[in-house]
C-alpha cells in the first residue's frame, strides 16, 4: 500500500490532463463540424426558422462544450483589512502652469 501523497504509477497522465476518451470524443465533434459545414448552417438555420433563434443557439452551445473547456467561475470579491469597505484617499493638487508652454 503506497503512502499517503505517493503516486501508484509515477509515469502515468498528469493531473488535469484529458483522457484518450476525452480527447478523441472531442476531436469527432470538431471533424463532423468541420466536414459539415455547410449542412451545420443549414441545420441550424432551419431549428432557426422552426424554433426561433434561441433555440438554434442552444444547439451549437451544447456542442461547444464538447470542443471548449469549460471556464471555473472566480469570486473577486474584495474587502478591507476588517472585512469592510476598502478606503481610498487620493489628493489633487492644481498647480499654475508656466507661461510660455503651449497647450497641446
Amino acid at each position: 500500500m503506497p503512502k499517503k501523497g505517493s503516486v501508484n504509477n509515477p509515469h502515468g497522465r498528469p493531473k488535469g490532463s484529458e483522457n484518450k476518451s476525452t480527447t478523441e470524443l472531442k476531436q469527432t465533434v470538431a471533424n463532423f463540424v468541420a466536414n459539415n459545414a455547410e449542412k451545420f448552417a443549414g441545420w441550424l438555420d432551419k431549428i432557426e426558422q422552426d424554433n426561433g433563434p434561441l433555440e438554434a443557439f442552444k444547439r451549437v452551445e451544447a456542442l461547444l462544450e464538447y470542443a471548449l473547456p469549460k471556464q471555473a467561475r472566480i469570486d473577486a470579491t474584495l474587502s478591507g483589512p476588517d472585512g469592510g469597505a476598502i478606503q481610498h484617499k487620493m489628493t489633487v493638487e492644481f498647480v499654475d502652469a508656466p507661461s510660455n508652454t503651449e497647450s497641446v
